[in-house]
């Protein structure tokens, strides 16, 4: 959730406060242990607006109640990009990458991508995807920001990827962040589909 709460928010914004938003889709969404997909918190907060983290402490029991909540920020717009159908058609791939080159550079974007087993290890290598196919098989989805990109030749080999910042602190990848390779592995994307986010403040 905090990746996302990242994306092309004008500068000088206060860290908002993603267990707000968090805690009301849990609401919304009563008995589910699943977590709330990219593009419906997304919308959520297009209606309903984010807080600031200090107005959000964590508690044992939800604060600040409903009546209390003041949004500082709202989501204008957000555009979505599946690249796997995008990129799939070579004729988009250059035009769809180049865009997305061009917001990263504006700010973080939202992405999703394919969470494998060991990548919880990853350091400072270009993570290129599993040795064998079937790994895709205990593959999960998992919300990053794309905050850059770059190329390494790597055996004679120009590897083009993406910077990636992730959830799971300063201690994986290279102080939380990672080098993903953009080329499919095993016909797969590793991150597969991207939100551009435009925000904006005092909306209503």
């Amino acid at each position: 959730m905090k990746m996302l709460l990242l994306g092309n928010m004008p500068a000088g914004t206060a860290p908002l406060g993603e267990c707000n938003v968090h805690t009301n889709e849990k609401r919304r969404r009563p008995g589910s242990e699943e977590s709330s997909s990219i593009p419906a918190t997304l919308r959520w907060i297009t209606e309903h607006g984010c807080i600031l983290a200090e107005l959000c402490p964590y508690e044992e029991i939800f604060n600040p109640n409903d009546y209390m909540r003041k949004p500082c920020m709202w989501i204008e717009t957000f555009m979505g990009f599946d690249l796997t159908e995008e990129i799939s058609l070579q004729h988009n791939k250059k035009k769809i990458e180049k865009r997305i080159e061009s917001e990263i550079q504006e700010g973080p974007v939202a992405a999703e991508m394919l969470w494998l087993p060991g990548m919880e290890h990853i350091k400072g290598e270009i993570y290129s995807g599993p040795e064998v196919a079937k790994d895709f098989d205990k593959a999960e989805a998992h919300g990053v920001s794309l905050v850059g990109f770059g190329e390494e030749k790597k055996d004679g080999k120009l590897i083009r990827f993406w910077v990636i910042q992730n959830s799971h602190g300063s201690q994986w990848g290279e102080n939380g962040f990672g080098r993903i390779d953009r080329s499919p592995s095993h016909g797969r994307l590793l991150i597969h589909k991207v939100w551009i986010v435009r925000w904006v403040k005092d909306k209503k």
